[in-house]
């Protein structure tokens, strides 16, 4: 998935982002007919940033309650504990429906989970202090815009390697370790065989990268006209994925330990979502010499890798509508908070009882499905409408060299085709979403489907839109899908001269800077942001 769908998605976008310096609504320029596709992205990047920073409240909470001498989840001696709680030693196997003192305390504590939808309960204010205080964060990290959240990312970016190869080197020295990494290593080819296996391989690469969410063409729109984005690409694809596989030494080592402690196979150990960051690693922490250092610095490391992410999400949504709507560029502070106040509020019900039901409601639906189908549309139009050859042509004007034939291949060809196939197969083999032991009612399903059209819905929507702009013109169509007069590089010694007629060669030329066409840069506060890109979606680790 990340050599024909991660990569090529990835390089589409940075040099799109680059090479016209607008983000993800205003640079379908290059077809005005398809704009609907940066709107699907802003909307999806919104919806999945009111629960995104619901994680990072998490983990302040998880990090706050580590500043003690003692976890609070190490026993079963603790007000939220029940009779099923049960301590899991060495050789000894937690009986049939008991739970660890991890299970309790995230479940009954933090979460306070109920039995469903239908009980919803009461908001729990520590958490909700916790989401304010995530909001707070990002406000005033995104206040001056990417030139203070890049200089933030300095530390964001580079602090959690650093924790990782001390959680390594803690992790591989623990009894059983080498079992745990055994499991992570060793492949089963029969589970290729199940389409949500594909599913959730093209759904991790779109997060881990941030493929098809807006945020790559907000920001190598920052970018210089002649940044060597070729380079990019590939060397934050390929490290981005392998700290992903760096980091599942990490985890596995202490699900082997975690295996060895209670004599049970690490299958049964291990977990998937915010079970593994929030039940079974710290399960495996608190097992451990000095168990606060290890959770203070594991749960700092899930803040800042969410800052990350949540950086880029909400200056794709900032920066995208300010775009569109030029006046409010003028009150970037006031609209940072008024979206930042809109999203903490929307994210309330998160943090309520049954706020998880919530939580894994919308992380199901507002992104997977909606996020292929943008892609799709859009290495569709970029490569077929607007023509490769044009694109090639562009990628040769920054960076010196035209792409190899491995990318016509795969913007044409592979990846539509593999997303094609995933959505047709994962539609096939659907199946009603569930929590645990709770199934979900059908309301509650219809309102998830509803959040994946919720997106993509403007695709179509703006393509009316646009069609009843153009009625009765001639050629309609052909107007639509093609360029418009100020298509092209933001700076005007790119878009005349020597770069014009070589483009001129390949492509359509570029017409010159008239009256009548405002070209500028867009705005950066004094700042490049080369090289800013999503972080991985440790929510997926």
């Amino acid at each position: 998935m990340l050599a024909f769908t991660g990569i090529p998605l990835f390089f589409l976008e940075l040099a799109l982002g680059q090479f016209a310096s607008e983000g993800p609504i205003t640079v379908w320029k290059l077809a005005p007919l398809f704009k609907g596709i940066g709107w699907a992205m802003v909307v999806v990047s919104g919806l999945v940033g009111i629960y995104y920073n619901v994680i990072i409240a998490w983990t302040i909470f998880y990090f706050v309650a580590s500043l003690t001498s003692k976890l609070p989840w190490m026993d079963c001696q603790n007000p939220w504990n029940t009779p099923a709680c049960k301590e899991a030693g060495i050789n000894c196997t937690n009986a049939i429906g008991s739970q660890s003192p991890s299970e309790q305390y995230w479940e009954r504590h933090v979460l306070g989970l109920t039995d469903g939808l239908e009980n919803m309960g009461i908001i729990r204010w520590k958490l909700a202090l916790c989401l304010l205080g995530a909001w707070v964060v990002i406000f005033l990290c995104l206040i001056k815009g990417v030139k203070s959240s890049g200089k933030v990312v300095y530390f964001t970016a580079t602090f959690p390697y650093i924790v990782l190869v001390i959680l390594l080197v803690r992790g591989v020295t623990l009894p059983g370790a080498k079992k745990g990494i055994m499991f992570y290593v060793t492949p089963d080819f029969n589970k290729l065989k199940d389409s949500k296996v594909w599913a959730d391989a093209a759904t991790q690469i779109f997060y881990s990268l941030g493929v098809g969410f807006g945020g790559l063409e907000v920001m190598s729109s920052y970018n210089k006209f002649k940044n060597n984005c070729y380079r990019d690409a590939l060397l934050v694809s390929i490290i981005n994925c392998m700290t992903s596989v760096f980091a599942g030494f990490v985890i596995f080592s202490v699900m082997g330990f975690m295996s060895e402690k209670m004599a049970v196979p690490v299958a049964q150990v291990a977990k998937s979502g915010p079970g593994l960051a929030f039940v079974a690693y710290p399960e495996g922490i608190a097992q451990m010499p000095i168990a606060p250092l290890w959770s203070v610095l594991f749960f700092l490391m899930l803040f800042t890798l969410g800052l990350d992410s949540q950086f880029a999400m909400m200056e794709t949504v900032i920066s995208a509508i300010s775009d569109e709507f030029l006046v409010l560029r003028k009150y970037k502070m006031l609209f940072t908070g008024f979206l930042c106040v809109l999203l903490f509020l929307l994210g309330l019900p998160c943090v309520m009882d049954g706020g998880m039901y919530i939580f894994n409601l919308i992380d199901s639906y507002s992104g997977g499905y909606s996020l292929m189908v943008i892609a799709l549309v859009e290495v569709i139009v970029i490569s077929w409408i607007y023509g490769y050859k044009k694109f090639a042509a562009d990628i040769k004007m920054m960076i010196g060299f035209t792409p190899n034939i491995y990318w016509r291949i795969t913007w044409q060809f592979l990846t539509p085709a593999i997303i094609v196939f995933i959505l047709v197969f994962s539609a096939i083999k659907a199946t009603p979403l569930s929590l645990g032991s709770y199934l979900y009612p059908c309301w509650a399903q219809m309102l998830g489907i509803t959040m994946v059209f919720a997106s993509i819905v403007f695709i179509p929507l703006m393509m009316g839109i646009e069609t009843c702009k153009h009625f009765g013109c001639k050629k309609t169509l052909k107007i639509m899908v093609s360029p418009t007069p100020d298509w092209g590089p933001a700076e005007p010694e790119y878009r005349t001269g020597k770069y014009a007629i070589d483009r001129q060669r390949s492509r359509d030329p570029i017409p010159a800077k008239s009256n009548d066409i405002q070209l500028q840069k867009r705005p950066s506060d004094g700042a490049t942001n080369q090289g800013y890109v999503p972080d991985g979606d440790f929510a997926h680790f």
